[in-house]
């Protein structure tokens, strides 16, 4: 999405997330959700520098996806630009969650990596554990049975039980 392109009042709309009300943002993405460009605007809402706003459009991106809508190849490549300008930890689980639905090039394989390999030690356990998960989804067989390995230790119920269902067939 251009620079300076109009939001059709959806940031405007997510300026009214408090950062806990879901019932907020299941609003905003009905009332913006037939709107054909919906996704690039989510896609560059995600790196607003207003850390409610981009937690909002993290989660309606996360919710379209989730319905069957997908991002092209443009569309994600500037939603991998927005990554360093995620500051809320909502916002970062949010994308580890979605990481398995996008179609990524392997440079940009290796971007999700470094992105992603500092949220094993967050203070999060939910963000640890989605962490690896789409971790494991963008590294290669060696690298997951030393992530699956390390993160058996992790001290978080949460965490050890998402290693389990990794290692599933």
């Amino acid at each position: 999405m251009a620079e300076g392109m109009d939001h059709g009042g959806l940031e405007a709309a997510l300026l009214a997330y408090d950062g806990k009300t879901v019932s907020i943002l299941s609003a905003v993405r009905s009332a913006h959700g037939a709107d054909p460009d919906i996704l690039s605007k989510l896609v560059t809402l995600c790196g607003h520098p207003d850390r409610l706003v981009s937690d909002g459009a993290t989660w309606i991106l996360k919710a379209e996806l989730e319905a069957g809508r997908g991002l092209d190849g443009r569309q994600t490549a500037c939603l991998l630009a927005a990554l360093p300008q995620l500051r809320g930890w909502q916002g970062r689980l949010h994308l580890c969650q979605i990481i398995p639905a996008l179609t990524v090039t392997d440079a940009q394989r290796a971007t999700l990596r470094d992105w992603l390999a500092p949220f094993l030690d967050h203070d999060r356990p939910l963000l640890r554990a989605w962490a690896l998960d789409a971790l494991c989804g963008v590294a290669d067989g060696a690298e997951i049975a030393v992530l699956l390995d390390r993160m058996e230790q992790d001290p978080a119920a949460s965490v050890r039980a998402r290693v389990r269902a990794l290692r599933r067939p």
